[in-house]
C-alpha cells in the first residue's frame, strides 16, 4: 500500500511539482516505507523552497538519526527546535545528536529542557543521565592525561564515587599527602590509614 501511494504522490508531483504538501507526504510516505534516504531527499528539496517548515526539518534530521550520522541531524533539528522550541521530540533529537557529537554541553541543555517541559519522557532522562556519564568520562580521561598531585586525587575521588575502592586507594595513595589528599580523608577517613 505505501508503494502505492508513493507511486500516486510522485504522479501528482509530476504534475504540480511545486506542491509543498504533496512532497512531504511523499517523504513521510518513503520514510513509513523504510526507505530513509529517498525520505531525505524529498524532504531537502522541499527545505529548499521553504526553509523554515518545521516538518521536513525534524523528519530529515530525525531521518539522519537513524542513519547512524548525528552530525547531519543537527542544523535541520536546530531548525525544528526554533520552530516548536517546547516541543520535546525535536529537543530530544537535537539533544541525542549533540550528545553522539560529544557536544556534552550542549546535550545536557536540551535534556533538561525537554526533562522541563515533560517531567515523564523517559528518553529525556535517559538521555540527561547518559549525558552526565559521558561528562564523567571525559573529565576522567582528563584527569589521566595530566600529572601532579591534585590530579591523583581527583581520579582517586572519581573511582570512589564509582564504588571502584582498590583504584580509589591507588589513586589516592599516589597523590602523597599533601593538602588535596587531607581534604578526601576528611571526608572518608576509612581511607587515610597512617604511613
Amino acid at each position: 500500500e505505501l508503494a502505492r501511494d508513493a507511486f500516486l504522490y510522485r504522479r501528482f508531483l509530476a504534475k504540480h511539482p511545486d506542491s509543498t504538501e504533496a512532497e512531504v507526504n511523499l517523504g513521510l510516505t518513503l520514510q513509513l516505507a523504510g526507505n530513509l534516504k529517498d525520505a531525505i531527499a524529498c524532504f531537502e528539496h522541499v527545505l529548499v523552497r521553504r526553509p523554515d517548515l518545521f516538518a521536513p526539518n525534524f523528519l530529515t534530521g530525525m531521518d539522519y538519526l537513524k542513519l547512524d550520522n548525528p552530525a547531519r541531524a543537527i542544523p535541520y533539528l536546530e531548525r525544528a527546535t526554533k520552530e516548536k522550541p517546547d516541543q520535546v521530540e525535536p529537543l530530544v533529537g537535537l539533544a541525542n545528536s549533540y550528545l553522539q557529537t560529544g557536544r556534552f554541553s550542549e546535550a545536557q541543555n536540551r535534556f533538561t529542557r525537554a526533562t522541563e517541559i515533560n517531567g515523564k519522557n523517559a528518553d529525556a532522562w535517559y538521555g540527561l543521565g547518559a549525558t552526565y556519564f559521558s561528562i564523567e568520562k571525559q573529565i576522567e580521561g582528563d584527569l589521566r592525561k595530566t600529572s601532579s598531585p591534585f590530579r591523583a586525587v581527583l581520579l582517586g575521588e572519581s573511582y570512589l564515587q564509582q564504588g571502584q575502592a582498590e583504584k580509589a586507594v591507588a589513586g589516592l595513595s599516589s597523590g602523597s599527602r599533601g593538602p588535596a589528599w587531607r581534604t578526601v580523608c576528611s571526608r572518608n577517613s576509612w581511607l587515610c590509614i597512617p604511613a
